[in-house]
C-alpha cells in the first residue's frame, strides 16, 4: 500500500495499465460520465452507509455540528490525518447541520434527541412520568435496575445522572457482561462498565461466572477467547457437550444433492456456493433431528448459503429439509442472536474476512477514538457471543485456506475434533427418491448421451470419467436402460442411490426401481 502511494496518481495509473496489458487486456480510459455511471450505485450506497453511521455516532455523543468541527480541527492538529479523512468530516459537518435543521423545521426528533430531551426535562425538575396507564415520580424510586449495562452510552448516562440528581437516595443496580459488548457502532461505550466505580460512588462489583446455558465443551470454547486476566466461566450443566470444527472447502456434494437444488434442470453446476449450501444442509438435517439449531453469520449476507439475506437463506435451507425438521432451523446474524440460545449453534463463517470484519470506512471513526486494535477486540467479543449461544452442540464452519485467527485461539486451547461434512448422510429427497445413472466407456456414444440430457464428469479424485444423469427412482428401470439409444451393449452402466452406494452394476444384474429397495446406507457416523 505504501509503495503504491509513493507512485503518485500518474505513476499508479501507469502501473495499473502495465499490469493489465501483461494480462493481454486492452484498457480504455473512461470519461467522467462513463466512470460515474459504472460506480455510482456502489459508491452512493457505501458513502450513504458510512455517513449515516457517522452522523448517528455524533448524535450518540451529544455532539452538534460545531462540536464536530472542533473535534476534526483537534484531530488534524495532533494526528497524521489524510486529506480524504478531513474532506469526509467537512461533508459530514454540512450533512449533520442540514439534518439537524430538517429535524427542527419539521418538528421531528430521533431517538438520541428523545434521550437528550428526557435528560433535560428531568434536570428541569419534571420528574412525573406515565407509561401504559401507570404513573409515578422519579423522586419516589428506591431502586433503578439497568440491564445490558455493557451497552451503556452517553445518552443513557446523562438520563441516569439527571434522575440521581433529582433523587440522591436512589440505589442503582446494573447487570452486564463486558464480553458481550458488541454495540459500539450504536454508541455503546464500554468505559462505563470498566470504570463503574468512577461513575457510581461506593459501588460494589460482584462476578457471576457460572454458565447455566451451555455444556462444558462449549463453555471451554468460550473461555478460550477471553483475555488471560479475565475470570473464566464455570459450567453449571453436567453434560459434556460437543464442539466440532468443520472445513466446508473440502466438501463434495453428490449429483443427486445438486439436482435437488435445481429440480427444473437436467443437471446442476457444482458451483462453490451450492456446494457449501449442501454441506450446511447436511449439518442441518443431522442436528434438527435432535433439537432446534441456529445458523449464525457475521454479516447479513450468508455467502455460504443460497440467499441474499438471513430470511431468504433460511427459506432456501428449509426447502431442502423434511417438513417435520424445517421449523427447527433458523438463520440469523450473530448480532441479532445476542441474548438468545439454541440446542445447537452453527457458526457459518469463521473466516479471516468475517472474523474480524474491518469495514473500509473505519478510518472515519478515528475521530471517536476507534483504532484497529479496538475494532478487532470488538470483533472477538462478537465471535464470543456467537460461540456462547449454544446449549448442547457447537459447530464452527471455516474454509482452511482463510481461517479466522480467532479460531486458532479456540483450537490452541481446546483442540476440538474436526467434522468432515462428507461423512454426514446426504440430503434426503423431500419430494421423491432419486437415482444417479453413470455411463462409462462411452466415448463412441457421447453425442447420444448428450442429447439424452447426460452431463460429463471428470472426477478430481482420479476416478473414471463418465457421463451422468439424475432421475426419479421410478424412472430408472432395466427396460429403460436396455432400450436407451446410447446403450449398444459395450458401455458400462452403474446406478447409485442418494447415499452414494452403487445399487446396480450392469454386468449380470437387473434393476427395477419401482419394486427394488436401495442398497444399504454406508456412511461414517460422527461422535455427536
Amino acid at each position: 500500500m505504501l509503495l503504491l502511494k509513493k507512485l503518485g496518481e500518474d505513476g499508479f495509473r501507469q502501473r495499473l495499465l502495465d499490469d493489465l496489458q501483461q494480462q493481454n487486456l486492452q484498457p480504455r480510459l473512461l470519461n467522467p460520465d462513463e466512470l460515474w455511471h459504472a460506480v455510482k450505485d456502489r459508491a452512493v450506497d457505501m458513502f450513504t452507509s458510512a455517513m449515516v453511521t457517522f452522523i448517528g455516532r455524533c448524535r450518540q455523543r451529544a455532539w452538534f455540528a460545531d462540536d464536530l468541527v472542533q473535534h476534526a480541527t483537534w484531530r488534524k492538529a495532533y494526528h497524521d490525518v489524510d486529506d480524504y479523512e478531513i474532506e469526509f468530516y467537512r461533508i459530514g459537518h454540512e450533512v449533520y447541520k442540514r439534518y439537524m435543521d430538517r429535524l427542527g423545521s419539521d418538528n421531528l426528533e430521533d431517538f438520541n434527541g428523545v434521550m437528550l430531551r428526557a435528560a433535560e426535562t428531568v434536570k428541569e425538575g419534571n420528574t412525573r412520568f406515565e407509561r401504559k396507564g401507570n404513573a409515578g415520580d422519579i423522586r419516589d424510586i428506591h431502586y433503578l435496575h439497568i440491564d445490558e449495562y455493557q451497552d451503556f452510552s452517553r445518552s443513557f448516562y446523562d438520563l441516569t445522572s439527571a434522575m440521581r440528581e433529582m433523587n440522591p437516595d436512589m440505589n442503582v443496580f446494573t447487570v452486564g457482561d463486558d464480553w458481550q459488548a458488541i454495540n459500539n457502532f450504536a454508541g455503546a461505550d464500554l468505559a462505563y462498565f470498566r470504570n463503574f466505580e468512577d461513575h457510581f460512588a461506593d459501588a460494589q462489583r460482584l462476578s457471576a461466572t457460572r454458565n447455566y446455558r451451555s455444556r462444558r465443551a462449549i463453555v471451554s470454547a468460550s473461555n478460550a477467547l477471553l483475555n488471560p486476566e479475565d475470570e473464566p466461566a464455570k459450567a453449571a450443566n453436567e453434560g459434556e457437550g460437543n464442539v466440532h470444527i468443520c472445513d466446508l472447502a473440502g466438501f463434495t456434494p453428490t449429483k443427486i444433492e445438486l439436482q435437488s437444488m435445481h429440480p427444473d434442470k437436467p443437471t446442476a453446476d457444482a458451483d462453490r456456493t451450492a456446494g457449501y449450501h449442501i454441506a450446511v444442509t447436511r449439518i442441518a438435517q443431522r442436528l434438527a433431528k435432535e433439537g432446534d439449531v441456529a445458523f449464525l453469520n457475521r454479516t447479513r449476507d450468508p455467502d455460504v448459503l443460497i440467499g441474499a439475506n438471513p430470511q431468504t437463506a433460511q427459506r432456501a435451507l428449509r426447502d431442502l429439509l423434511a417438513a417435520e425438521l424445517r421449523e427447527r432451523v433458523a438463520v440469523d446474524t450473530a448480532h441479532s442472536y445476542k441474548g438468545l440460545e439454541r440446542d445447537s449453534v452453527v457458526i457459518l463463517d469463521a473466516v479471516a474476512n468475517h472474523y474480524p470484519l474491518i469495514h473500509p470506512h473505519w478510518i472515519f471513526g478515528q475521530i471517536f477514538g476507534d483504532t484497529l486494535e479496538s475494532l478487532e477486540a470488538a470483533e472477538l467479543r462478537l465471535f464470543y457471543v456467537a460461540v456462547s449461544r449454544a446449549k448442547k452442540r457447537l459447530i464452527i464452519c471455516t474454509q482452511n485456506a482463510k481461517r479466522s485467527p480467532f479460531l486458532a485461539k479456540v483450537q490452541a486451547s481446546c483442540g476440538f475434533p474436526s467434522l468432515d461434512p462428507n461423512s454426514l448422510p446426504p440430503i434426503e429427497s423431500v419430494d421423491s427418491r432419486r437415482y444417479e445413472v453413470r455411463v462409462f466407456q462411452s466415448f463412441h456414444v457421447k453425442d447420444l448421451l448428450k442429447n439424452d440430457g447426460f452431463a460429463f464428469d471428470d472426477p478430481e479424485d482420479g476416478g473414471d470419467r463418465h457421463w451422468y444423469k439424475v432421475l426419479p427412482r421410478e424412472a430408472v428401470t432395466k427396460n429403460w436402460i436396455d432400450k436407451a439409444p446410447w446403450n449398444d451393449g459395450t458401455a458400462r452402466v452403474e446406478v447409485y442411490d442418494e447415499t452414494g452406494t452403487c445399487v446396480w452394476p450392469s454386468v449380470g444384474d437387473a434393476v427395477n426401481a419401482a419394486t427394488d429397495t436401495t442398497g444399504p446406507a454406508i456412511v461414517n457416523d460422527i461422535p455427536f
